[in-house]
């Protein structure tokens, strides 16, 4: 796996994670206090709604539709993307306002439709990743080499890996090539 999923891959978990611990909270304190309550809530007509949590272009959405026996959630990001889990996590890749629609279908068949509109003004960068470690390693690297090594094709290996090291940091960071 290359070093930017691994990144990816540890922030989705701690972003599951802590979307795990706000569900759970969130059911302390949405707990029903008699029966009645939970009576009333019960005969409400079907009703989608979500609210979202936003990390940057990370958003976690939760699904807080009302009715009863809601079989099926079809949520679209907006972005040609979409999702059929109930509470989904969706990470945007460019800045801009996305019409976030959640249809849920409940086992009468009954269709609720809620649209939101979501505003992603600022796109996650990996300043201090793993990939960008390896990209400045290798110009440093190569760099003492070619001062040090006295041997020329010595020079010319670590010239090799100081440019590709160089090239890759200017083509990741947009300065060469976008």
């Amino acid at each position: 796996m290359d070093p930017r999923g691994i990144h990816r891959k540890r922030a989705a978990m701690l972003l599951m994670a802590s979307s795990v611990l706000l569900l759970f909270l969130l059911s302390l304190t949405f707990q029903p206090s008699s029966t009645n309550e939970k009576a009333s809530i019960s005969n409400v007509a079907l009703q989608a709604s979500f609210d979202y949590v936003q990390n940057r272009n990370t958003i976690t959405f939760e699904d807080i539709s009302r009715g009863t026996n809601v079989q099926s959630w079809k949520w679209t990001f907006g972005d040609g993307y979409s999702s059929t889990e109930q509470s989904p996590v969706h990470t945007y890749a460019n800045t801009g306002n996305y019409s976030v629609q959640l249809q849920i279908v409940n086992s009468a068949g009954q269709v609720s439709l809620y649209v939101k509109t979501i505003w992603i003004q600022e796109i996650a960068t990996d300043v201090f990743s793993i990939t960008l470690i390896m990209q400045l390693l290798m110009i440093f690297i190569g760099t003492i080499g070619i001062l040090a090594v006295p041997d020329p094709i010595g020079k010319v290996i670590m010239f090799m890996i100081f440019a590709i090291g160089l090239a890759w940091f200017l083509i990741e960071s947009g300065i060469l090539g976008g």
